[in-house]
């Protein structure tokens, strides 16, 4: 068996040439892993994101911790996640340090 034919059953598509990938293969694989590096970042950290958005958001239209909470009341023009007519929300952020000032 060659080296590329190897390398293909093993589920790479990276061209070697004398048992090292060519310098095209290696920048191709180093773009690929950036590439899944960032998605996971991406995944794993987007839900802190969009709470922290939130929290900005209810602080700017006067929604503070420990202090106010707001009321979704949704119906058929609104968009979310998990909204509906039927269930009312209420976002807030609770503050658990005193340390952290307003």
């Amino acid at each position: 068996m060659t080296e590329r034919t190897q390398a293909q059953q093993i589920g790479f598509a990276y061209e070697f040439d004398t048992g090292y990938p060519t310098a095209a293969a290696a920048a191709a694989a180093r773009d690929e892993a950036t590439f899944a590096r960032a998605v996971t970042a991406y995944r794993f950290w987007y839900p802190t994101i969009s709470v922290d958005a939130m929290f900005r958001g209810n602080r700017a239209i006067g929604i503070h911790a420990n202090e106010t909470m707001g009321i979704a009341s949704t119906g058929p023009r609104q968009i979310g996640f998990t909204a509906n007519s039927d269930t009312r929300s209420g976002p807030t952020s609770t503050r658990l340090s005193t340390r952290c000032g307003r």
